[in-house]
């Protein structure tokens, strides 16, 4: 055996032991991300600079570019794990479409951001994928924006769909608690500042999707966000557009128009070892 192969060999047994407990009780099980302090956990058996692991296929072989799915305010993975099992029928693998999972699920936006960023960076290592898509729904998309705006996700994610994302607010919110639901309150100091200046940036591609039942984004014109493609569909509920199959052929379009996912390569590629954030 190589020294190579069995680097990779003793690499492999070191992840499986400290991820396998891990997993035992990890919310939302396959397909959902592990928290930040799990894959913080695993950076240390990264492979060192000149000992590259790959995690997926070659770049040249992939033929989608990968998704990350983000949760709005309360919810688990297994929420939006619906959309996820869509995406998989249109013909994405299961490690290219993952659902990022909250510490908080009431938190910061801002928390929320830097646990995306984490995630990101995981698909792109499993994946081999330069950019990502991302798909969030409600409150998540607070999140991602602040995470394409502040966290250098704009170098990183190539198209983002907001599902009924309350990009202004919602004054029902006011019932909503924990520091997720004070930031969604129309006037917060966290909208204030995400909107004051463009809503995203400019190498992001934006598509911003409403329904006309939505009795969680008041008031409704706070679903629509300048600068990116607004569509209204009809009509399911606010937590309907998840499993909604309007709503997914609309991301679906989005999504695969003019796809050319390995047109675009960092300098130098990703390794594991590189920082999460």
């Amino acid at each position: 055996m190589s020294r190579f192969a069995a680097f990779i060999a003793v690499w492999i047994g070191a992840f499986a032991a400290v991820l396998s407990p891990a997993l035992q009780g990890l919310p939302g099980g396959v397909g959902s991300t592990p928290s930040p302090a799990i894959l913080e956990a695993l950076l240390p058996l990264a492979p060192l600079e000149g000992d590259l692991l790959v995690f997926a296929a070659d770049t040249a072989e992939l033929q989608r570019v990968p998704v990350l799915l983000v949760p709005g305010w309360s919810d688990h993975a297994d929420d939006i794990e619906p959309l996820r099992e869509r995406f998989i029928e249109e013909g994405w693998g299961p490690g290219e479409v993952e659902i990022a999972e909250f510490d908080d699920r009431f938190g910061s936006n801002a928390s929320h951001a830097r646990e995306i960023a984490t995630a990101v960076r995981l698909l792109q290592h499993r994946t081999g994928a330069p950019r990502v898509d991302v798909v969030a729904h409600s409150m998540g998309g607070l999140a991602v924006r602040y995470f394409l705006l502040f966290e250098g996700g704009s170098s990183v994610v190539r198209r983002a769909a907001f599902l009924g994302t309350p990009h202004f607010g919602t004054v029902a919110a006011i019932l909503a608690w924990g520091e997720g639901g004070r930031e969604m309150v129309p006037g917060s100091r966290f909208l204030e500042r995400l909107n004051q200046t463009d809503p995203i940036p400019g190498e992001v591609e934006a598509l911003a999707l409403r329904t006309v039942l939505d009795l969680r984004v008041i008031p409704a014109s706070s679903a629509i966000l300048p600068g990116a493609e607004n569509l209204e569909v009809c009509c399911p509920t606010h937590q309907g557009m998840i499993d909604d199959a309007r709503t997914f052929q609309e991301v679906l379009t989005f999504l695969r128009n003019d796809v050319d996912p390995v047109a675009e390569e960092p300098e130098g590629g990703f390794q594991l070892g590189d920082s999460l954030r």
